[in-house]
This record gives structure tokens, C-alpha cells and sequence, in this order.
């Protein structure tokens, strides 16, 4: 029974190994061999699945999507209100309209610092909206790993 059992690991193992050496570095071979696996409802697949241990854990990829989608909803807000000082300050007419006037002076006038602190507070925001999109993508990847 040892040696027959030995054996089965071992052949496992290099079928393992082949199927690994036929996917490589592709993404989506190796999405579709962790689905198959996954997805399977053959009860041998399903109790290979516990012994190996790899059940898909969902708690941990829950709190993990929760706090993602927590730091890009910061990252979002946090961006726009550098892009428009109005959000900061719930919508005050006056302050967009001096804001405006400050970067139309600078800009007219040439005054390289002001020009500079404009471009650079939205090459920041625009930075910071993209880190809170990406950030949303990957608290969707981690929903969708747990179902």
C-alpha cells in the first residue's frame, strides 16, 4: 500500500510539474488550471483540495477588499479636493473664484512659481486619483477571490 501510494505522489507531482512547464508565465493558463481545480465538484478533486490545503480563504480577502476600498475612497476624495480647494470648503463661490484668479494671474504673468505649484498640485491629484482607482481594481479583485 506504501509503495503504491509513494508511487501515485510521485506521478502526481511530475504531472504537477508538466502542467506547470505547459503554462508558464501565462496568467490566464494559470487562472484557468486554479479554476478547473476550484470548480471542480468531483468529490476526489474536493478531498485532494482539503488534504493540500488550498480551499480558497475568504475572511482574510474580505477585510483586505473592505480596507481597499476604504484608502481609495480617501484617495479619491483627497484628490479631488486638491484639484477644486472649493470640496474642501463645501462649495464656496468666493474661493474658487480666487483660486482662479491666483492661477490666471500666475499664468498670465508668467510667474514660474505659481505656474509650477499650479502644474505639479495637479500632476499630484491626478497621481492620487489614479492610486484610488487602481486601489478600487484591486478590492475587486479580492471580492471577486472570494466567491
Amino acid at each position: 500500500m506504501a509503495d503504491t501510494l509513494d508511487k501515485a505522489i510521485d506521478d502526481t507531482i511530475l504531472q504537477i510539474k508538466a502542467l506547470m512547464l505547459i503554462a508558464g508565465n501565462d496568467r490566464a493558463a494559470q487562472i484557468r488550471i486554479r479554476d478547473r481545480i476550484y470548480q471542480s465538484r468531483d468529490q476526489s478533486v474536493m478531498e485532494f483540495r482539503q488534504i493540500v490545503g488550498q480551499e480558497k480563504p475568504g475572511r482574510e480577502y474580505l477585510y483586505t477588499a473592505i480596507g481597499d476600498f476604504i484608502i481609495s475612497s480617501f484617495l479619491i476624495l483627497l484628490s479631488a479636493m486638491m484639484m477644486t480647494p472649493a470640496l474642501a470648503t463645501f462649495v464656496n463661490a468666493n474661493l474658487v473664484s480666487r483660486y482662479l484668479d491666483s492661477v490666471a494671474v500666475n499664468v498670465v504673468a508668467l510667474n514660474t512659481v505659481g505656474y509650477a505649484e499650479v502644474i505639479g498640485m495637479l500632476f499630484l491629484s491626478f497621481f492620487m486619483l489614479f492610486l484610488g482607482l487602481h486601489t478600487i481594481r484591486l478590492g475587486a479583485e479580492n471580492t471577486s477571490r472570494i466567491w
